[in-house]
């Protein structure tokens, strides 16, 4: 499978008079993965039913590998969709629910038990004991394998995938995630994930694109885009962030805002040496999260988070301690209404 690059061009989508889409540019690079994010109803969706032909852009165009495919029809665009509610076939076995879009599409018997015993065994399923099951006999993890199977059986070039993981504990989540990337790599299909989890945009996504009022806002592989969020949206939406006034760090800047990551943040009961600016502090809350705390603290008036290994959180609240932030770590943002 070779995956095909995909790119918008100033897409205006939308249902009757309501606009989703409002000029999206963006291109998704060929056999990478990139995780599309953002809050509900800002567009995530409709801009991959405009991929897969689902939805006809109002103005604008969908290029694959340079070719536009503004309005070829779904069927012909090698286009695999696992839809967030699945859509498979409860009164089919597994076997048939795979089989489907090959039987539509004219594939021989032969060449349809082939590929749906590939398919099954691309996704962790041993096709001997789950061939012949019923689909409503399976878990919600199992079912997940099935709809991605069904997929990527006839070997798309872009796959979409709508929030498919939305419904399952954490560790089948976890689980599920470590197996999409490993299918990615193996059939190196062009893989487009809406999703509104921060986390799994970070796991998953060579890029991210993030999304706000059928805009999208920034773009960028996802490291980069959490080191240097062009606004407090992105900063707060894309892993958790403090936001500081300019002026308390010292930095100025009319109409900006300072974003410090809590992990960033030191916390001692000594005053720190070095190029820190550094505040008094008092400790409020402690959250566990394993091996690392979360430290509430006050500073001024403003609350301020600390992510730190527990081992060095040998605090209480009342505590007064304090804060340092390399100059480094400090990033100013404009705010998202400017």
């Amino acid at each position: 499978m070779t995956g095909a690059s995909v790119t918008l061009e100033e897409v205006e989508a939308g249902y009757g008079s309501e606009a989703v889409l409002k000029g999206v540019s963006l291109a998704f690079p060929r056999g990478r993965v990139t995780a599309v994010i953002g809050p509900s109803g800002c567009g995530k969706t409709t801009l991959l039913r405009v991929v897969a032909g689902l939805v006809q852009p109002r103005r604008g165009r969908v290029l694959f590998d340079g070719r536009d495919y503004t309005r070829v029809p779904p069927e012909r665009r090698n286009v695999g969709v696992v839809f967030q509610d699945l859509a498979l076939f409860p009164h089919m076995t597994v076997y048939d629910n795979i089989a489907f879009p090959l039987r539509i599409r004219g594939y021989s018997e032969g060449e349809v038990r082939r590929r749906v015993k590939w398919a099954l065994e691309l996704v962790g399923l041993e096709p001997s004991l789950f061939a012949g099951r019923s689909v409503s006999s399976l878990s919600g993890g199992q079912q997940q394998r099935v709809a991605i199977a069904r997929a990527i059986v006839y070997e798309p070039s872009v796959l979409l995938l709508d929030e498919p993981l939305s419904h399952l504990d954490l560790k089948i989540r976890q689980r599920l995630l470590e197996e999409l990337r490993r299918i990615q790599r193996e059939t190196g299909a062009t893989m487009i994930y809406v999703t509104h989890d921060q986390w799994e945009a970070m796991e998953l996504g060579d890029y991210v694109a993030i999304m706000r009022d059928g805009r999208v806002v920034q773009w960028g592989e996802p490291e980069e885009v959490y080191d240097n969020p062009v606004d407090e949206f992105v900063a707060t939406f894309f892993g958790d962030a403090n936001l500081l006034p300019s002026k308390l760090v010292g930095l100025g800047g009319n109409g900006l805002v300072a974003v410090v990551r809590p992990e960033d943040v030191e916390v001692a009961r000594d005053k720190p040496g070095g190029d820190y600016i550094v505040f008094e502090a008092t400790v409020g809350d402690k959250v566990f999260h394993g091996g690392q705390v979360k430290v509430t603290l006050r500073v001024d008036g403003v609350e301020l988070r600390a992510l730190m290994p527990r081992r060095k959180a040998s605090f209480t609240a009342g505590d007064r301690v304090y804060v340092a932030i390399s100059k480094e770590r400090i990033r100013l943002v404009r705010r998202s209404n400017t």
